[in-house]
């Protein structure tokens, strides 16, 4: 007899804590959505005002950023804005980490014409989108998935005026939206 109720208690409370995993997970899912944007320098409308824009990658790091895949963020961002119409992209990955900083600092001063010659690139851009990840953070949200928290500093140089627009801006995202939420925040912010 004691066994049997022994046997009920623990299979009950397994039941139990097992029913918890989707109810915590959705929990979590549902504090998702921008935290923070802010526009350190320029202007947000500087990010619709150009019509080609060279993203290079790959980012910096922050003290609490890492990249889950080198320049994948990058292209992300790229095909994003692409594809929301912002502005045409085009993407450079600068191999060697050791000249990563000095290439893109070279790049930033250059005339559109000469960073289409230096990359071979089919048009001159008129600005270059490079960034920081500031923080990245990742959770496990039972029956969701991945949840990403992740900050960026995005700065975009216009190669005409050589003016940089720097906006900061966090989300907490399933980890596949992370990216197109942070498109579609900088998207809406531009146009509005």
């Amino acid at each position: 007899m004691r066994a049997r109720i022994a046997t009920t208690l623990f299979l009950s409370s397994l039941l139990a804590a097992a029913g918890c995993g989707p109810i915590i997970g959705q929990a979590m899912k549902s504090s998702t959505g921008p935290k923070d944007f802010q526009v350190r320098s320029g202007s947000i409308k500087d990010f619709a005002a150009v019509g080609t824009v060279l993203v290079f990658a790959p980012f910096t790091k922050g003290e609490k950023g890492y990249s889950i895949c080198r320049g994948e963020d990058e292209w992300l961002l790229a095909d994003g804005f692409k594809r929301a119409g912002l502005f045409q992209t085009q993407y450079s990955f600068e191999r060697d980490s050791d000249i990563a900083a000095a290439t893109l600092a070279a790049l930033r001063t250059a005339s559109p014409e000469a960073v289409r010659t230096r990359l071979s690139l089919p048009v001159a851009p008129d600005a270059i989108l490079s960034g920081v990840i500031l923080e990245r953070a990742e959770t496990v949200a039972p029956t969701v998935g991945v949840i990403q928290e992740l900050r960026l500093r995005l700065d975009l140089t216009n190669l005409k005026s050589h003016a940089t627009t720097s906006i900061e801006i966090a989300v907490k995202a399933i980890h596949q939206e992370a990216i197109p939420m942070i498109v579609r925040e900088i998207v809406g912010r531009a146009r509005g």
